[in-house]
């Protein structure tokens, strides 16, 4: 988790009890609603954590007890000082990423959610084609958890389970989501390639025969249940339904669904993956969605030699010569407002390759592509205003524009934290790349 706001408290009564009322603490966790707790665990977490980490912890003082009845004056008071000290908590990546920081907040989150009595239920998960996998699992296990029995259900080894991620999805709203459109409409689908049949599907030629352009909304992460994420996710959506969403009175929603997506950022990266049939199945899927969506463009030339490999089933070639497309490997992300180029742009944006792109038309109407490597990037960081997380969320970044001179660029987006998981994830990718290649070159 990267980061964390208490935007609210509440007073709720006890279930058994109705004369018994109690706080509770609406806890926000990477832009999303995580679980409304009580002082009383919140306080047993810093316990822990000072049990764990002693002084290394460095996090803000922790609101004190009270022997006396709280006002709302002092119940605001600790609901900040509560929000500054998880703030400073999840600031320390050794305590963030800890597994009893994350078992914890699990725990919050499924004594949050009413619904979520441990049982079993089976967990749909769409791969990047749009066809789902069904995986069986308890609907208050972790995230991590449930990667691993995905791996299993498609084939996928678990020492490769790192490189992709499970996102919540939505389907994009129309224009104001969408990747540019080509002219060209003879686009490809694919069929899921399997160790048993070398035979690939026929290309489609209608992009409106796609179905599956879903927008990642959220990565989740193994400090949430992804059944009660995904709840909570279409219930807030039902609750949020506004009048530009109904049909004759009725919401016309469109739901949230788990998808699993790549997580690499060089396409060197994906090579040794290339020889796991299940880490293949879902490379090759989305290479062909991508192309399906525009989000990367090929040339009519490429497209016949990607057909010609689909008809022979050889989709590790497929693949390696999507590599060598510069277009290859990206995420789109929801068009977000910038100050770049000038205040007030609306800019598209893209991940992938370890850079940040950002397209936009110039005065001229010409497409302008300004791409920005993670290496120029110095610092950045998510920000909000009290109370409005989504709506008000910006992302702030500072990158290296001349040798001796740097430069801001601030974007609002509600994708500000999943921007900071990619390139945070971008981060860990170069260092362990080069810690791979200290260990080679040191190697008698």
């Amino acid at each position: 988790m990267i980061h964390i706001a208490i935007p609210s408290h509440r007073t709720l009564a006890d279930h058994e009890d109705p004369y018994n009322k109690f706080t509770v603490y609406d806890i926000h966790v990477n832009g999303a609603f995580h679980a409304s707790v009580r002082y009383n665990l919140l306080y047993s977490l810093h316990e822990k954590l000072i049990d764990l980490f002693g002084f290394r912890l460095n996090a803000p003082d922790f609101p004190p007890k009270k022997l006396w009845k709280l006002d709302a004056k002092a119940l605001n008071e600790r609901r900040e000082g509560l929000a500054k000290y998880l703030q400073g908590v999840v600031a320390n990546p050794d305590v963030s990423r800890h597994s009893v920081m994350e078992r914890v907040f699990l725990d919050f989150q499924v004594k949050s959610f009413s619904a979520a009595v441990s049982r079993m239920t089976k967990l749909e998960i769409f791969l990047p084609d749009g066809r789902p996998v069904y995986v069986e699992c308890g609907t208050d296990e972790a995230t991590n958890v449930i990667m691993e029995r995905f791996c299993h259900a498609i084939g996928l080894s678990e020492k490769n389970a790192k490189f992709f991620g499970i996102f919540l999805c939505r389907p994009r709203r129309g224009r104001g989501d969408e990747a540019g459109q080509e002219e060209d409409n003879d686009d490809q689908t694919g069929t899921m390639p399997s160790s048993s049949s070398s035979t690939a599907a026929a290309l489609a030629s209608r992009r409106d025969d796609i179905l599956f352009n879903m927008l990642c909304v959220r990565w989740l992460k193994n400090f949430e249940s992804p059944w009660i994420s995904l709840c909570l996710a279409n219930k807030n959506q039902l609750h949020n339904a506004n009048r530009h969403d109904l049909v004759d009175g009725t919401p016309q929603l469109q739901h949230h669904k788990l998808v699993i997506r790549r997580v690499t950022w060089d396409p060197c990266v994906e090579e040794p993956l290339l020889d796991d049939m299940g880490a293949l199945k879902v490379l090759y899927l989305q290479a062909v969605n991508d192309i399906q969506r525009a989000v990367f463009k090929v040339s009519q030339q490429l497209r016949e030699e990607l057909r010609s490999l689909q008809e022979y089933g050889d989709f590790k070639q497929f693949l390696r010569l999507c590599h060598l497309e510069p277009g290859y490997g990206y995420e789109l992300l929801a068009p977000v407002h910038s100050d770049f180029p000038a205040e007030g742009s609306i800019c598209e944006l893209q991940v992938g390759r370890r850079q940040l792109v950002l397209i936009y038309p110039d005065d001229e109407g010409r497409t302008v592509r300004f791409a920005l490597p993670s290496k120029r990037i110095r610092v950045w960081r998510v920000s909000h205003s009290e109370h409005q997380l989504l709506a008000q969320m910006s992302f702030q970044l500072e990158y290296l524009r001349q040798p001796d001179e740097f430069g801001l660029i601030t974007l609002r987006t509600d994708q500000s934290v999943l921007l900071s998981l990619f390139l945070q994830s971008i981060a860990d990718e170069i260092l362990q790349d080069q810690q791979y290649k200290t260990e080679v070159v040191t190697t008698f």
